[in-house]
Protein backbone atom coordinates (compact mmCIF):
# COMPACT_ATOMS: atom_id res chain seq x y z
CA UNK A 1 0.00 0.00 0.00
CA UNK A 2 1.39 3.71 -0.92
CA UNK A 3 1.44 6.12 1.57
CA UNK A 4 -0.72 8.47 -0.35
CA UNK A 5 -2.78 5.61 0.00
CA UNK A 6 -1.77 5.06 3.73
CA UNK A 7 -2.53 8.76 4.34
CA UNK A 8 -6.20 8.62 2.95
CA UNK A 9 -7.00 5.54 5.38
CA UNK A 10 -5.92 7.68 7.88
CA UNK A 11 -8.02 10.53 7.14
CA UNK A 12 -11.05 8.45 7.02
CA UNK A 13 -10.80 8.11 10.43
CA UNK A 14 -11.49 12.01 11.44
CA UNK A 15 -14.96 11.08 12.72
CA UNK A 16 -16.30 12.32 16.13
CA UNK A 17 -18.58 9.90 18.07
CA UNK A 18 -20.81 10.96 20.87
CA UNK A 19 -23.20 8.26 22.93
CA UNK A 20 -25.59 9.86 24.47
CA UNK A 21 -26.43 7.63 27.35
CA UNK A 22 -26.40 4.82 24.58
CA UNK A 23 -23.36 3.05 22.66
CA UNK A 24 -22.22 4.50 19.72
CA UNK A 25 -20.10 3.02 17.03
CA UNK A 26 -17.02 4.59 15.43
CA UNK A 27 -15.78 2.28 12.14
CA UNK A 28 -12.30 3.29 11.14
CA UNK A 29 -10.26 1.66 8.21
CA UNK A 30 -8.76 -0.91 10.73
CA UNK A 31 -11.29 -1.49 13.58
CA UNK A 32 -14.59 -1.07 14.72
CA UNK A 33 -15.50 0.56 17.86
CA UNK A 34 -18.10 0.72 20.39
CA UNK A 35 -18.15 3.51 22.60
CA UNK A 36 -20.67 3.40 25.54
CA UNK A 37 -21.09 4.22 29.48
CA UNK A 38 -21.35 2.22 32.15
CA UNK A 39 -24.69 4.23 33.72
CA UNK A 40 -27.75 6.40 32.28
CA UNK A 41 -27.19 9.18 35.03
CA UNK A 42 -24.37 9.85 37.42
CA UNK A 43 -24.43 11.70 40.71
CA UNK A 44 -21.88 13.50 42.76
CA UNK A 45 -19.30 11.28 44.24
CA UNK A 46 -20.40 8.47 41.83
CA UNK A 47 -18.37 6.07 39.74
CA UNK A 48 -18.98 4.94 36.47
CA UNK A 49 -17.01 3.33 33.40
CA UNK A 50 -16.90 4.48 29.83
CA UNK A 51 -15.87 1.53 27.96
CA UNK A 52 -14.71 1.03 24.24
CA UNK A 53 -15.17 -2.07 22.37
CA UNK A 54 -12.18 -2.39 20.01
CA UNK A 55 -12.70 -5.18 16.91
CA UNK A 56 -9.71 -5.25 14.68
CA UNK A 57 -11.15 -6.09 10.86
CA UNK A 58 -10.17 -9.66 9.81
CA UNK A 59 -6.46 -9.79 9.58
CA UNK A 60 -5.46 -6.49 11.42
CA UNK A 61 -3.44 -6.64 14.32
CA UNK A 62 -3.38 -3.26 16.63
CA UNK A 63 -0.52 -2.99 19.18
CA UNK A 64 -1.09 -3.57 23.10
CA UNK A 65 0.28 -1.68 25.83
CA UNK A 66 4.12 -2.56 26.50
CA UNK A 67 5.02 -2.51 22.36
CA UNK A 68 7.93 -1.28 22.41
CA UNK A 69 9.04 0.69 19.20
CA UNK A 70 4.93 0.92 18.28
CA UNK A 71 1.92 3.23 18.65
CA UNK A 72 0.46 1.20 21.46
CA UNK A 73 -3.21 1.43 21.56
CA UNK A 74 -4.00 4.33 24.61
CA UNK A 75 -7.04 6.07 25.56
CA UNK A 76 -6.43 9.59 26.94
CA UNK A 77 -9.24 11.81 27.93
CA UNK A 78 -9.75 15.54 28.31
CA UNK A 79 -9.13 16.97 31.86
CA UNK A 80 -12.18 18.20 33.51
CA UNK A 81 -12.40 19.85 36.90
CA UNK A 82 -15.67 17.89 37.53
CA UNK A 83 -14.09 14.54 37.23
CA UNK A 84 -11.42 12.53 38.60
CA UNK A 85 -10.66 9.65 35.99
CA UNK A 86 -8.93 6.51 37.25
CA UNK A 87 -6.19 4.50 35.30
CA UNK A 88 -7.16 3.05 31.76
CA UNK A 89 -7.42 -1.11 31.97
CA UNK A 90 -6.89 -2.93 28.97
CA UNK A 91 -7.68 -6.30 28.23
CA UNK A 92 -5.01 -8.68 27.95
CA UNK A 93 -3.45 -9.22 25.21
CA UNK A 94 -1.39 -11.69 22.64
CA UNK A 95 2.11 -12.21 21.62
CA UNK A 96 2.29 -12.01 17.68
CA UNK A 97 5.79 -13.67 16.63
CA UNK A 98 7.15 -11.27 13.21
CA UNK A 99 9.07 -14.25 11.47
CA UNK A 100 10.21 -11.53 9.23
CA UNK A 101 11.75 -9.28 11.97
CA UNK A 102 12.07 -12.07 14.04
CA UNK A 103 10.29 -10.07 17.28
CA UNK A 104 7.51 -10.79 19.63
CA UNK A 105 5.16 -7.65 20.24
CA UNK A 106 1.90 -7.58 22.47
CA UNK A 107 -1.16 -7.17 20.12
CA UNK A 108 -4.76 -7.66 19.94
CA UNK A 109 -5.94 -9.54 16.55
CA UNK A 110 -9.68 -10.50 18.60
CA UNK A 111 -11.87 -8.12 20.15
CA UNK A 112 -10.51 -5.99 23.73
CA UNK A 113 -12.22 -3.86 25.62
CA UNK A 114 -10.32 0.02 26.94
CA UNK A 115 -12.16 1.06 30.24
CA UNK A 116 -12.12 4.07 32.01
CA UNK A 117 -13.11 4.41 35.73
CA UNK A 118 -14.26 7.98 36.34
CA UNK A 119 -15.78 9.69 39.87
CA UNK A 120 -17.99 12.46 39.20
CA UNK A 121 -16.50 14.59 41.97
CA UNK A 122 -18.70 16.06 44.62
CA UNK A 123 -16.94 18.97 45.66
CA UNK A 124 -18.74 22.25 46.08
CA UNK A 125 -16.73 23.74 43.42
CA UNK A 126 -17.82 20.52 41.19
CA UNK A 127 -21.10 20.91 42.06
CA UNK A 128 -21.40 24.71 41.18
CA UNK A 129 -19.80 24.30 38.24
CA UNK A 130 -22.59 21.59 37.48
CA UNK A 131 -25.43 23.21 38.76
CA UNK A 132 -27.72 24.45 35.94
CA UNK A 133 -26.69 21.33 33.78
CA UNK A 134 -28.73 18.00 32.94
CA UNK A 135 -25.97 16.39 31.35
CA UNK A 136 -22.26 16.01 31.27
CA UNK A 137 -19.96 15.32 27.97
CA UNK A 138 -16.31 13.70 28.30
CA UNK A 139 -14.19 13.69 25.29
CA UNK A 140 -11.07 12.17 25.02
CA UNK A 141 -8.95 10.15 21.97
CA UNK A 142 -7.98 6.78 21.18
CA UNK A 143 -4.67 6.17 19.93
CA UNK A 144 -3.56 2.96 17.79
CA UNK A 145 -1.73 1.34 15.34
CA UNK A 146 -2.71 -1.66 13.39
CA UNK A 147 -0.91 -3.73 10.93
CA UNK A 148 -1.74 -6.65 8.57
CA UNK A 149 0.39 -9.39 6.83
CA UNK A 150 2.43 -6.47 4.24
CA UNK A 151 2.50 -3.46 5.91
CA UNK A 152 2.05 -1.48 9.43
CA UNK A 153 -0.21 1.45 9.16
CA UNK A 154 0.64 5.25 10.25
CA UNK A 155 -0.59 5.59 13.96
CA UNK A 156 -3.80 6.60 14.07
CA UNK A 157 -6.10 9.09 16.78
CA UNK A 158 -9.70 8.35 16.78
CA UNK A 159 -11.80 11.25 18.53
CA UNK A 160 -14.41 9.73 21.26
CA UNK A 161 -17.06 11.06 23.35
CA UNK A 162 -19.77 9.75 26.03
CA UNK A 163 -22.95 11.89 27.60
CA UNK A 164 -24.32 10.81 30.52
CA UNK A 165 -27.22 12.46 32.62
CA UNK A 166 -26.62 14.26 36.15
CA UNK A 167 -28.56 12.62 38.69
CA UNK A 168 -29.88 15.33 41.59
CA UNK A 169 -27.03 17.62 43.16
CA UNK A 170 -27.08 18.40 46.86
CA UNK A 171 -28.67 21.93 47.77
CA UNK A 172 -26.83 24.82 48.49
CA UNK A 173 -26.98 25.58 52.41
CA UNK A 174 -26.72 28.28 54.43
CA UNK A 175 -24.29 28.82 57.01
CA UNK A 176 -26.03 27.98 60.34
CA UNK A 177 -27.23 30.81 62.07
CA UNK A 178 -24.77 31.77 65.26
CA UNK A 179 -25.89 30.84 69.23
CA UNK A 180 -26.17 33.79 70.94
Amino acid sequence: MSWPMLALCAGLVAVRAVAVNAATTISTAHVEIVANASVETVVPGGRFTLTLDVTPHPGIRVYAPGAAGYKAVALTLEPQPTLRPRPVKYDASEIYFFKDLNERVPVYQKPFTVRQDVVLLATSQAQSALRGKDSLSLAGVLDYQACNDEVCFIPVSVPVSWTVSIGPLAKPHSPAPRAK
